[in-house]
């Protein structure tokens, strides 16, 4: 309890998850305010995937991988809390390896999330990949988010592991 761990919000679990997980920092040992951590901002932290790792069209995807979904503007600009647009908040999520499947309406893949709509834990949903658009600043997924009524925009990138 001597340790000023950041709470759970979604960048605050997809940083950590990169510094414990896929960097193996230890707990005691993590400097939250270093980047990628808990504290970098969404586009920030999709943005550290690199340049490869920008996910262009469904069809790359692949079901053993992990991938960054960032919520973005329909021209794939990445909402993060007091970016350039005004935004307040911004939402980012990561997902299950092997849950991407083919379904009629496209492809399903589960999710992992921190947000306030799921009473500030975790939670899983099944989110469906509707479609995509080349937009001006990336290559923009559609998704419904648990339901049909739930639509949102998504940038994606794979997961880097180092």
């Amino acid at each position: 309890m001597e340790k000023d761990f950041i709470g759970l919000d979604c960048n605050g679990f997809v940083g950590n998850y990169v510094q414990r997980g896929v960097q193996n920092t230890p707990w005691l040992e993590a400097q939250n305010d270093k980047d990628p951590g808990p504290t970098t901002l969404i586009g920030d932290l999709l943005a550290r995937q690199g340049r490869t790792n920008q996910i262009t069209d469904v069809n790359d995807l692949a079901p053993e991988q992990i991938y960054l979904f960032g919520w973005c503007a329909p021209d794939g600009f990445i909402f993060d809390p007091k970016d350039e647009r005004g935004s307040s908040f911004g939402h980012i999520m990561m997902t299950e390896p092997r849950t991407l499947e083919q379904i009629d309406n496209g492809w399903k893949i589960g999710v992992v999330e921190a947000t306030a709509a799921g009473n500030r834990e975790l939670r899983y949903l099944d989110y469906t990949i509707t479609g995509t658009t080349k937009a001006q600043l990336g290559t923009v997924f559609r998704v419904l988010r648990g339901s049909p009524s739930d639509k949102m925009n998504v940038r994606v990138a794979r997961l880097a592991v180092s």
